[in-house]
């Protein structure tokens, strides 16, 4: 039997390119082709609010390829600067505008639109909140209108309202004012670190029976108690109903 015809150097040339190709392929198969991120978009609204963003590469077979870590960066470190751990950011927001967090990996590379609208005004509705003392606690809400930096209207994340005399009135942390007595004081309106001052007159409009009443801590708390214990009677007695049909 004749031995094996010799690979001549022009086969082995082919070959090797052959096998160059198709290593390529497979690198390009199995390296970053995007780079997924959640979120895509991040609102800020006060100095020092953080928010985390994750993201991960994907090879272009859509298989995840979580060992490639990022190379994040911020492009207005004024606006937004970031602190990386791995293929996790925290975004903080720095001061008001625009920016875009980046995460580079490889030659791919995902991409975070940052808004940050630091509220710079509150206005507040009434300038001079009348409240009534009524027999049940009924809070009064307050319209409240927050306007960033450059004047165009925002959405606080948080409106608390404080009563510099809680024998007059409460506050909470839903914008509204609660009556606690006849009288006179001030109130302070805070959403995200801006705070402004109404004036609050309350009158007692409580009936015979109610007067005798004292308020007595967070009339919104009481409120919210009394309909947890009416809705946990509601469960129970679907509950009982719905053993009884079984039966």
């Amino acid at each position: 039997m004749p031995p094996p015809p010799r690979a001549t150097p022009r086969r082995r040339s082919a070959f090797i390119v052959l096998s160059l190709a198709a290593w390529a392929a497979l690198a390009a198969c199995q390296g970053p082709a995007r780079v997924e991120v959640d979120p895509g978009v991040v609102q800020l609204y006060a100095p020092g609010q953080t928010a985390r963003v994750r993201a991960v590469a994907m090879a272009r077979n859509g298989k995840a390829l979580p060992d490639r870590i990022c190379q994040w960066s911020s492009s207005s470190p004024a606006v937004a600067s970031v602190s990386a751990a791995g293929n996790s950011v925290l975004v903080t927001a720095v001061g008001q505008g625009a920016a875009t967090v980046r995460c580079k990996v490889g030659g791919a590379s995902g991409e975070v639109a940052v808004s940050v609208r630091v509220i710079g005004r509150l206005e507040v509705l009434p300038p001079v909140a009348e409240l009534k003392l009524q027999d049940e606690a009924t809070p009064f809400p307050l319209e409240v209108k927050a306007f960033d930096a450059a004047g165009q209207p925002a959405s606080p994340r948080l409106v608390r309202t404080t009563c510099k005399d809680e024998n007059v009135c409460r506050g909470d942390d839903r914008g509204q004012l609660w009556p606690a007595g006849a009288g006179k004081t001030r109130a302070w309106v805070e959403a995200d670190g801006v705070a402004t001052e109404i004036e609050v007159r309350v009158a007692d409009a409580r009936t015979a029976a109610g007067k005798p009443k004292a308020v007595k801590g967070n009339p919104m708390l009481e409120v919210e108690k009394a309909v947890e214990a009416r809705d946990r009677e509601e469960r129970r007695a679907a509950q009982k109903k719905e053993k009884e049909t079984k039966k």
